[in-house]
């Protein structure tokens, strides 16, 4: 069984769990259906600030050693373009994959600072996270990183997790273990468990935002602006390489770069309670089909003249708190 379908079982599960069933009544707290938000043609975008290819170069793998292919960005064969959407193509890494520059090449002109990249993934949309964000590196896994998320579209952003080979000479901060459930601990830790150069290929960087909540505290204001996201940021800072660095030449730092071949963000559409469907399955747009006379992109605010009473999320499975129109409650007293 992949990685990818256990995944996909486990947010199904916890699916099942808040309130699928859903109906265009007063009476039902909505919620989408879960889905991987980096993987939405057309709607997620990805970007990076380095991407080898322009011009043509040459980088060279650790292992198999003498290996030394070229990336071309403006190659038509995914063998040799290695661009930002092949993080987040529907071949799952396969055979795709986005690459940085190398070391070398930003050695260049950057000799006091490591290789540093960030890629940012945009929804265009706010979601909830409600499970795991996976990374799959095609090179080695980064000494150095730090996974952020933003809800207002980048304008600012937050600190989810910090990963080093050496937390304390990395951060200045102590490690902590990823695997128990922290509910309603939003703290920023930093981990070691996802940091070692090995494997070469394939290796996984992973954050869980189940484990800071549960079933029972899923509408609680804190833990909604928690798993609250319109972009993910990653943030690269230092390269797996086995302190082979301490040799700065073209032919040791060829070989350190920065490659991820798959993202995986299991995640809902932010309808605040008031929608069963946004663009899954239903692919033809971005935003919430908004029930409760509500309205708006995450359906977070109410219809014109339904403002009898001020706009809320929902607070519950059975609290949708539904949008009221003064004009009908009138026409309802006069009768």
């Amino acid at each position: 069984m992949t990685v990818i379908f256990k995944i996909m079982i486990a947010v199904s599960v916890v699916a099942g769990v808040w309130g699928q069933q859903c109906y265009p009544d007063e009476q039902s707290t909505c919620i989408p259906a879960a889905q991987n938000a980096a993987y939405r043609p057309g709607k997620t975008t990805v970007s990076a600030t380095s991407t080898c290819g322009s011009p043509p170069s040459q980088y060279c793998r650790v292992d198999p050693k003498n290996s030394c292919p070229i990336c071309n960005a403006s190659s038509s064969l995914p063998l040799y373009n290695h661009n930002e959407t092949y993080m987040i193509d529907p071949r799952n890494g396969q055979s795709t994959w986005w690459q940085s520059e190398t070391w070398w090449d930003w050695y260049k002109t950057n000799q006091d600072d490591p290789l540093q990249v960030n890629v940012t993934l945009s929804f265009n949309k706010s979601f909830d996270i409600t499970g795991e964000i996976r990374i799959r590196f095609d090179s080695p896994r980064p000494y150095a990183m730090i996974l952020e998320k933003s809800k207002n579209k980048g304008k600012s952003w937050t600190s989810l997790q910090y990963y080093a080979n050496n937390c304390q000479e990395r951060f200045k901060m102590p490690s902590s273990t990823t695997s128990e459930k922290m509910n309603m601990n939003f703290k920023v830790l930093c981990t070691e468990e996802y940091s070692s150069s090995e494997p070469q290929q394939n290796g996984e960087v992973v954050f869980d935002f189940f484990k800071r909540y549960t079933e029972e505290t899923f509408w609680n204001e804190s833990v909604q602006n928690y798993i609250w996201a319109t972009d993910i940021r990653i943030r690269m800072l230092y390269p797996g390489v086995n302190g082979q660095e301490s040799n700065p030449t073209e032919s040791v730092l060829n070989r350190f770069y920065y490659a991820i071949s798959d993202v995986q963000i299991m995640s809902r559409c932010k309808c605040n309670g008031h929608a069963q469907w946004c663009d899954y399955p239903n692919t033809s747009g971005k935003n919430c089909d908004c029930y409760h006379n509500t309205a708006g992109d995450d359906c977070e605010r109410c219809k014109p003249l339904y403002n009898n009473r001020m706009w809320r999320a929902a607070t519950s499975e059975s609290q949708p708190n539904p949008c009221e129109s003064k004009y009908l409650l009138n026409q309802c007293n006069i009768n």
